[in-house]
């Protein structure tokens, strides 16, 4: 469908892979070098499932939020979401949270980095001091002008860094897999699964859930993500699967070879030790690479994820507004990139930033349960604009889980963490007060949803027949629609060789009470009724006209019956599935619970839909966000009269996608003429057209 962007909007050119690299680098980055060994020492061979807990945790979030995200696929992640439904409040607490929360992850990332740097160079018997400040401070002046020059290449780049990463680790911690189940050498199996107990794993669980913070940072590029209905949900969910399966491999051979103990004195630089124990000096090497590899990524992907977060704040004015700014020349929002690019290079000066980022860890965690939350509410009230295109299975447990099991880890941590995380929401809470209090957020605009069109204009033709006041026609139709306007366009036909000035001259008013008395029996409410009254011998080419001089959005041939009990909607293509279309569907699909049957318009000499044209009709269903009950006919015709006749019941409604190139005047006479059943005309224009 088109996607309707401004000239301030970010370039959809992330695709899956690029997606899939941003959580995956963020997860599978400085954690995956550090956690083995603190996990280890913590709850031994249990922190396996620590963070198989973690994962599973993660996941029931990164479900919610692929189902948000495909509603509203735009930038800012679950600050978009939060606001949208739970208000600016709520709102600012999570973008300020989460970006607080991305600028001391990455400066923790960065100083990692340069850790990483000095302990190769020491393998080298190469000593510069200790410079880790500087050396962070050079590498994310690096990645941020990375990051100016444009997204598409930070996907690239990512790419590479993640490919590079997974290499090193699967083949370095697969040998490890044989060697400790004893394929190359003497089985080395841990002796106790969780030789420190139950509640040594649980609280293990709060401190590793830090590692898996970067699966939501996919959703804050969600406007830069190509096919966001199908790219989104993957990405999420793989990239959870994936960190977890890289994780519970390391932690699996690090604490085989190592007793808990040993891991609780060698710390952070376990996995070092993995790599030396298992093929020495080059496994110490090939860590240390990887340790490069996989801190440059998170950084890389964290700051790529706050800067959207500031841009979504200042595209909705929540901070100043240049910082919603993008680059004239390159499409990036480079203010918020210095907003966020100082903050972290003067972190960088702090030191100790291991307890900012298991502050960043629980700031994420608030939000993680918000956005369960939000997925509830969504649900719930039934927005018209709220059409994901992908749904959770196992709704309400998904989200009512994971917003208890978020929750619940911020329970475990420690209480300094959760002192500073306090005061970081009393901040949010402080300059929701001072700058943004009695502002509003715009409603989300999804690509396969039109808004012009929430409340359609609609064209009800009447015609005239000069009935007696008890004689009223049943306009009970429109009761299937919850918001609408119209133009009720009274008409007569009269005789070709009379003309219409003269009609109106011979009426003695009699057209025009009956005009008035079928509007006052309209069950709509609303500000906007509209009317005419006309005379035509040709009322095809009377309704066209009408419909393009009061530019409505679709036209209602309407008849006598009082309840919609199906949906028919004929397709000749999957192209003539509009984004028009799709948003009256849903008024009428999910709001008011009709089933849709789907009629394939085919003949033998062309082919559209192919062998498995149901599934190609499914799926442009599921693309549009449709849940409702669906059944597919196929028919070897492409006559619209010829293949509704004997599939049309009395209380079906035919759903027409026209646009401004077909052959309107032909349609609208079959529908008057042919067509025993009411139909609903939307009449698409060609630049919504794929």
């Amino acid at each position: 469908m088109a996607e309707q962007e401004n000239e301030n909007t970010l370039e959809r050119s992330l695709g899956l892979l690029p997606a899939l690299a941003i959580g995956v680098g963020t997860m599978v980055g400085a954690g995956v070098f550090v956690f083995p060994g603190l996990a280890g020492g913590e709850a031994g061979a249990g922190a396996n499932f620590s963070f198989i807990i973690a994962g599973c945790i993660a996941m029931l979030v990164a479900l919610c939020t692929a189902e948000l995200a495909t509603a509203m696929p735009q930038s800012g992640g679950g600050y978009f979401f939060v606001s949208r439904v739970m208000g600016v409040r709520l709102g600012t607490l999570v973008g300020l949270g989460q970006t607080i929360g991305l600028i001391f992850a990455t400066a923790f990332y960065l100083s990692g980095f340069a850790e990483y740097v000095l302990e190769l160079l020491a393998e080298f018997d190469i000593d510069i001091g200790s410079p880790v400040a500087l050396l962070g401070v050079g590498m994310a002046v690096l990645l941020l002008l990375l990051n100016l020059t444009g997204t598409e290449k930070v996907g690239q780049a990512q790419n590479y860094i993640v490919a590079g990463l997974l290499v090193i680790l699967l083949t370095l911690f697969g040998y490890g897999l044989l060697d400790v189940f004893g394929v190359t050498g003497e089985q080395r199996l841990p002796d106790a699964l969780a030789p420190n107990g139950f509640m040594a794993i649980l609280t293990t669980t709060a401190l590793v859930f830090t590692s898996f913070l970067g699966f939501v940072q996919i959703a804050t590029v969600a406007g830069e993500v190509k096919t966001p209905y199908k790219t989104l949900p993957q990405a999420l969910a793989g990239s959870v699967l994936i960190a977890t399966a890289v994780y519970v491999l390391v932690v699996f051979v690090t604490t085989s070879l190592f007793t808990a103990e040993e891991l609780s004195e060698l710390g952070e630089t376990a996995t070092v030790d993995v790599g030396r124990k298992l093929v020495g000096t080059v496994g110490a090497l090939a860590i240390l690479v990887a340790g490069l590899l996989a801190t440059l990524s998170s950084a890389n992907a964290s700051i790529l994820s706050a800067s959207r977060t500031v841009y979504a704040l200042g595209r909705d004015k929540l901070l100043p507004e240049k910082s919603g700014e993008l680059h004239p020349k390159y499409g990036t929002p480079y203010v918020a990139l210095g907003i966020v690019g100082l903050p972290i290079m003067a972190s960088l000066f702090i030191g100790r930033l291991e307890v900012l980022a298991e502050v960043a860890s629980l700031l994420h965690l608030i939000l993680y349960g918000l956005i369960c939350i939000t997925l509830v509410l969504c649900r719930r009230r039934r927005e018209l604009w709220y059409a994901p295109t992908f749904r959770i299975p196992l709704y309400p447990v998904i989200p009512i889980l994971g917003a208890v099991a978020c929750f619940g880890l911020i329970a475990l941590m420690e209480a300094l963490s959760i002192y500073i995380g306090i005061g970081a929401i009393a901040l949010s809470f402080g300059w929701f007060w001072y700058y943004d209090r009695g502002k509003e957020v715009t409603a989300p605009q999804p690509t396969h949803i039109a808004p012009e069109i929430r409340r359609p204009y609609i064209l009800l033709p009447v015609e005239l027949e000069g009935r007696g006041e008890d004689e009223l026609p049943s306009f009970d139709l429109l009761n299937n629609f919850s918001r609408l306007e119209l133009f009720v366009l009274g008409y007569r036909v009269i005789p070709e060789q009379t003309s219409p000035q003269q009609a109106r001259e011979q009426d003695d008013g009699r057209f025009t009470q009956e005009l008035e008395r079928d509007i006052d029996a309209i069950p709509v409410e609303g500000e906007r009724i509209e009317h005419d009254l006309a005379y035509t011998s040709d009322a095809a080419d009377l309704l066209s006209r009408y419909a393009e001089e009061e530019k409505c959005q679709a036209i209602l041939i309407h008849s006598g019956i009082q309840q919609v009990d199906r949906l028919v909607l004929p397709l000749s293509r999957p192209a003539d599935f509009g984004v028009r279309l799709v948003t009256v569907l849903r008024e009428l699909a999910e709001t008011r619970k009709r089933p849709l049957l789907l009629l394939l318009l085919e003949t033998e000499e062309e082919s559209h839909w192919d062998d498995d044209f149901e599934d190609k009709a499914r799926a442009l269903v599921a693309r549009a966000g449709l849940t409702a009950e669906m059944t597919v006919q196929h028919t070897e015709t492409d006559d619209l009269v010829e293949a509704l006749t004997g599939t049309l019941t009395d209380s079906d409604l035919v759903i027409l996608r026209e646009t401004e190139g077909s052959n309107r005047h032909d349609l609208l006479a079959h529908l008057r003429d042919d067509i025993a059943a009411p139909a609903l005309v939307v009449l698409e224009v060609e630049e919504d057209e794929e």
